[in-house]
């Protein structure tokens, strides 16, 4: 699939600080989590969510980081319900990280207005790479969407991802074996295992029983192998 380029006329990226803060908080709490840690264990309310007060980068961070702890544990209900509790007043004032995890969550439970989130997420930020991971994520987990694997193949080729992000790949793999498209998805997975960092067993875990699915798969014939 080929790469595109957007329109940015409507797009109001948030500075490359805010994608900075975005980056080491999804950083942290996969660290966390992968060291038995996870920071769900230490938050304790919600006044981060809900009443930020007056210092509120330190609010963000705390509730980028408890989000994305929920993503991770793919715990996409607790994400919804958690929102849900926020003043309209409030969700008008998130950033776009927020709002794409809020987008992730009805994704990922295949809920109603799930692509209009997507796509209201994409316009607004489409450029920060958390986003995109984010829908990118909820699009992969979510069960039975309308065309997901064309939409999943849509999303990689968003000009934000690198070529060799292993994890876009793992997710175009899924979307390949789901179509029924062996060779690519054969393709995409162990593009995406070379390009793992070695330090990242549980991730090398998925993608290898991803490639065992893709494997068991009916190879294609003979003559439209290559040609």
């Amino acid at each position: 699939m080929h790469r595109h380029r957007r329109s940015h006329c409507h797009i109001s990226a948030p500075p490359h600080a805010s994608q900075q803060f975005q980056t080491r908080d999804s950083y942290l709490t996969w660290y966390a989590r992968g060291r038995r840690n996870s920071a769900l264990a230490h938050l304790a309310g919600t006044d981060h969510l809900t009443q930020p007060g007056t210092d509120r980068t330190h609010a963000q961070a705390l509730r980028h980081i408890h989000l994305a702890a929920l993503r991770f544990d793919f715990r996409c209900r607790s994400v919804q319900q958690l929102l849900e509790q926020v003043p309209g007043s409030e969700r008008a004032r998130w950033d776009p990280y927020t709002r794409a995890l809020s987008a992730f969550a009805l994704l990922g439970s295949s809920a109603t207005g799930a692509f209009e989130a997507l796509d209201r997420s994409l316009a607004e930020a489409g450029d920060n790479p958390q986003v995109c991971h984010a829908l990118l994520h909820g699009l992969w987990l979510g069960d039975g969407l309308p065309d997901q694997a064309e939409r999943i193949l849509e999303l990689a080729a968003w000009p934000t991802f690198d070529d060799t992000d292993p994890i876009m790949l793992f997710r175009t793999a899924t979307a390949w074996r789901s179509l029924g498209r062996r060779s690519e998805a054969l393709d995409a997975i162990d593009s995406a295992i070379e390009a793992l960092d070695p330090d990242q067993p549980d991730v090398h875990a998925d993608m290898v029983r991803e490639r065992a699915l893709i494997t068991a798969l009916a190879r294609e014939p003979q003559h439209h192998r290559g040609h």
